[in-house]
């Protein structure tokens, strides 16, 4: 049965209690009055609430008469103007309270203007089984106001924009199914409309349906208590309700879940044990959530109890983090639809839908799930891996081949370093304008002290009086090594370099041999003569060595040992 545009519902007769047949006079004398209805009780009125005082109210009753509808089963009453549940009561002619709808199981109220749901207006339908009161601008919902329908296993309160739920508001032994389906509900306490944490308290719910209400600030502890009562559920739908993680509570105590709903929140990952304690689970719907990297471990226990996943629309990343994913998703995909149990099979491991897309890299976005390949060995190193590889192995090599080049140039780079701390030192005058205070630098081995002592100095400084440079006596204690050869070379005529293979061993004997090189053939301003004293070694020769022992060589005394 369907009704429309009503504003108001009455559905019996009202009579006045007269005891004189054919008068016009009550049995107190009193003149009946034309119209009685106004004076009838409401049995669905709560007595708190009423504050008639008329006389004549007690003996004005709505009667049952001719107005049972003793086979009414289904009432749709939705897309009216009623402010209040309709009174269904009425007195039978023995004077009891009675149902006009005894058989009633179905109720929809859905989108009519009721406020608040008492328990009064509904005491007489003791055997409905379901309620809807969709659409309708609900205030309050008291505590325990449902308990007047002893019956009661269905209730939808969807687009309901409910100001607050008492504790115990769903307290409830038979309710099995409740939605609060896009009622913009908020759990949290930062508003000044919100739910009573215990609103669920004393439910035995098996069907839940929180979806597209505000759960997005609520802290753990409340949640938890929001959530606890409902453990009995075997059906709960969570969708964009704002939160980012599958509650803690639901993952260690609802057992008894069969199908979890929780599309369209931020959700961003999977811990392994996930879904370890829901051992009834036989579908999940984590569709719409920020879910890039999948963890394989969680993927599997489900797969293995043959549990359907939906997690299409997720910003899948498909790189090697994903690959373990991929393996299990290409393999228990569902059918070219996206529907699973095709085969006939009605628990079968299965991912469900066809969104399953590639978001990044961005080489392989909108590129689906079934086309991408990632081998092992690609991922035996991830990209950040090799880019660091190949960054250090780039630094080493090129490292290494500076290391050669200032090996290969270590008497001109030690040269070069010198001078230029010389120049910008302030008291730098620049090259050979110096006083020659030697006649001759000598350049040698410790190893040839024995010959410099005993054969040059003798013959040059004391019997020509010509003074020499040498390092052991002349050298300025405390200056860099480099410092005191190029400053007595500068400050000497000449270099005489006493060349032997201990010479050419000797880091420090080749630098001076650079300088010089440097003075005596590319500036040409110091004359170099070289004293070979033995047969050098070829490994020791290089292009220094060769020029200046071909052109530079004391006639008669090269071989001289």
């Amino acid at each position: 049965m369907m009704s429309h545009r009503l504003g108001r519902l009455t559905c019996c007769t009202c009579e006045y209690n007269a005891s004189v047949t054919g008068s016009d006079l009550d049995q107190n004398g009193d003149r009946v009055p034309d119209d009685v209805s106004q004076y009838c009780d409401n049995p669905c009125k709560d007595p708190v609430d009423d504050g008639s005082t008329d006389a004549l109210a007690p003996r004005a009753r709505r009667m049952c008469k001719g107005s049972v509808l003793k086979n009414l089963m289904i009432l749709d009453l939705a897309d009216n103007s009623l402010v209040h549940i309709p009174c269904f009561c009425c007195y039978d002619d023995h004077g009891n309270l009675s149902s006009l709808v005894p058989k009633l199981e179905r109720l929809s109220l859905s989108v009519n203007a009721i406020l608040t749901p008492t328990a009064y207006q509904m005491k007489c339908l003791g055997e409905l089984k379901s309620l809807a009161l969709t659409g309708n601008p609900l205030k309050v919902i008291k505590w325990r106001v449902f308990q007047a329908l002893p019956k009661l296993c269905m209730l939808d309160l969807r687009f309901t924009n409910v100001m607050y739920a008492e504790s115990e508001a769903f307290n409830h032994s038979a309710l099995c199914y409740l939605t609060i389906q896009s009622s913009n509900w908020f759990f949290d306490l930062n508003h000044t409309a919100n739910m009573h944490a215990d609103l669920f308290l004393g439910s035995n719910l098996s069907f839940v349906v929180l979806s597209y209400n505000n759960f997005r600030d609520v802290d753990q502890a409340r949640l938890e208590r929001i959530l606890t009562p409902l453990q009995t559920a075997e059906y709960l739908y969570m969708s964009e309700i704002g939160l980012s993680e599958i509650p803690p509570i639901i993952q260690k105590n609802f057992t008894t879940l069969k199908v979890l709903g929780f599309m369209s929140n931020i959700l961003t990952g999977l811990s392994p044990d996930t879904f370890n304690y829901m051992v009834n689970l036989r579908k999940v719907e984590l569709q719409d959530n920020h879910l890039t990297i999948i963890n394989v471990k969680a993927i599997k226990s489900l797969l293995k109890r043959k549990v359907t996943i939906d997690m299409q629309d997720n910003p899948f990343s498909c790189s090697c983090d994903l690959r373990l994913f991929l393996d299990e998703f290409q393999m228990y995909r569902g059918n070219p639809r996206g529907q699973c149990n095709w085969r006939g099979d009605p628990a079968e491991a299965c991912f469900e839908g066809t969104e399953y897309l590639c978001q990044s890299p961005e080489s392989l976005k909108t590129l689906h799930l079934d086309d991408v390949i990632i081998t092992e060995q690609q991922c035996l190193l991830t990209f950040q891996q090799t880019v660091v590889i190949h960054a250090l192995s780039g630094i080493f090599i090129i490292v290494f081949l500076l290391m050669i080049v200032l090996y290969r140039y270590r008497w001109q780079w030690r040269y070069w370093v010198y001078m230029m701390n010389v120049r910008w030192s302030r008291h730098y005058d620049g090259p050979y304008n110096r006083r020659a205070r030697y006649n001759t630098f000598v350049s040698y081995c410790k190893a040839d002290s024995n010959f410099i002592l005993t054969s040059v100095l003798p013959q040059v400084e004391r019997g020509r009086r010509l003074p020499l440079c040498i390092h052991e006596r002349d050298f300025e204690p405390g200056k860099y090594f480099t410092q005191n050869v190029v400053e007595r070379m500068e400050e000497s005529r000449q270099v005489l370099i006493v060349l032997s293979n201990a010479f050419l061993r000797n880091d420090w004997c080749r630098f001076e041999l650079f300088v010089a090189h440097r003075y005596g053939l590319i500036h040409r301003r110091l004359p170099v003569t070289v004293v070979q004293l033995e047969t050098l070694h070829m490994e020791y020769m290089d292009a220094h060595v060769i020029t200046l022992a071909a052109g530079h060589t004391l006639p008669g005394v090269a071989g001289a040992g």
